[in-house]
């Protein structure tokens, strides 16, 4: 018992007394809570996580959860913001924090998240992070909400496709970009480059297309075939017949 008291002994004494009822509760009616000096665990005896629920956990995790139901909507953690009533503020279901200290080399990551089977099926899906939003102020709901600070370069948001693409993760130190991908890229509809609602599949505004290098140009389909237009060193056009996409 008084090593109990001590693991909560910062808690507030409303939030004590819910702990003791929940965990004294179960563990009398159903002896599956187990009580060490530096951690709890629940449905599992000698927990290494110093919170342990349907896992033993390992040192490594402060809090190790695993879901026990059998069915759809299975979570292993849920948590709910409260609706504040005063306006214009913010609240967060989850917040992770990862903080570097000192010039290491060491990697942060803020919240981390894995969808994986153990082998290569062709069922089901795997989503790395679902995010969905919803019913706020027009042109205002973000799925998912990027931004990049500070005063080093980097990116917003940044898509690598591992399978096809080799790629040490670190991208020109001198630019920044609101998104850099690397691997190929789909757009349903139409994309607007300076344009917020594009009327082509690509519709520039205010800008020029830019072709670097007097081999490059632009490819047309003729309908019976595709000629890549280019240009000479004295500014002479020319179409070329080349094979299509």
């Amino acid at each position: 018992m008084s090593k109990f008291i001590k693991q909560i002994k910062n808690i507030n004494m409303k939030t004590k007394l819910s702990i003791l009822v929940l965990i004294f509760s179960t563990a009398f009616i159903n002896a599956q809570v187990d009580i060490q000096p530096n951690a709890i665990g629940v449905n599992v005896c000698n927990p290494l996580s110093e919170l342990s629920i349907n896992s033993v956990g390992d040192v490594l995790h402060t809090v190790r959860i695993i879901a026990d139901y059998d069915g759809n909507g299975s979570a292993g953690l849920v948590s709910l913001a409260k609706d504040i009533t005063i306006g214009n503020n913010f609240t967060s279901g989850i917040i992770g924090v990862a903080s570097n200290f000192g010039p290491t080399s060491n990697k942060a990551i803020g919240l981390s998240g894995i969808a994986s089977r153990d082998m290569p099926y062709s069922s089901g899906r795997s989503y790395g992070a679902r995010l969905v939003a919803s019913n706020s102020t027009p042109g205002a709901n973000y799925g998912v909400l990027a931004i990049l600070e500070g005063s080093n370069s980097g990116g917003a948001v940044v898509g690598h496709d591992a399978i096809n693409y080799s790629w040490g993760q670190v991208m020109s130190n001198t630019v920044s970009y609101a998104g850099y991908f690397r691997g190929k890229g789909y757009f349903h509809d139409n994309v607007g480059i300076g344009e917020a609602d594009p009327q082509s599949k690509l519709h520039v505004r205010n800008g020029d297309v830019y072709v670097e290098g007097p081999a490059n140009g632009v490819i047309l389909d003729s309908g019976s075939g595709c000629y890549r237009i280019t240009v000479d060193a004295q500014g002479v056009l020319s179409t070329n017949p080349v094979a299509c996409p």
